[in-house]
């Protein structure tokens, strides 16, 4: 058995922004999965990168998700390493000066919530780079630090 591990986003889909996979690439993964392991890594989160995969049914059972941090096989969670209590407040901090600048999102090893998004009108930002999504994201970001501060999970 040959292992494979790719990432998602703009590797086996063609842009970074589509769920799509190419369908010749669908069939060599059905292909391949028939006697081989396909692992997708990617930033995602478990729940996010199943809505974008799901409906393809490609046989897929290992996924090293939120940048390394998670390793899942068939909804068991194998491995998990969290953010340490201690330097949860620094990040916090951090992610105050991100405010309304930059989407943020936490997650945990199965769920993902996306607690702002960027401020429109920021003359930074055009829409046609950025994920469109992270516009106009209702901003839940100071009901949910709490939460991110001190849940041990």
């Amino acid at each position: 058995m040959k292992w494979w591990f790719s990432d998602y986003d703009g590797t086996l889909t063609l842009k970074k922004d589509e769920y799509k996979i190419n369908i010749n690439t669908q069939e060599f993964i059905k292909s391949w999965v028939k006697k081989n392991q396909l692992i997708i890594t990617t930033g995602r989160s478990v729940d996010d990168l199943k809505k974008c995969i799901e409906y393809l049914d490609l046989g897929l059972s290992y996924f090293i998700i939120n940048n390394g941090a998670a390793i899942i096989k068939d909804n068991e969670i194998l491995y998990n390493k969290t953010i340490p209590m201690s330097e949860r407040e620094v990040i916090y901090n951090g992610l105050k000066k991100l405010h309304k600048r930059f989407g943020i999102k936490i997650s945990d090893t199965l769920n993902c919530k996306i607690l702002a998004g960027i401020e429109v009108g920021l003359e930074k930002y055009q829409e046609n780079f950025i994920w469109k999504n992270w516009f106009n994201v209702k901003d839940i970001f100071n009901d949910y630090i709490d939460e991110v501060i001190t849940n041990i999970d």
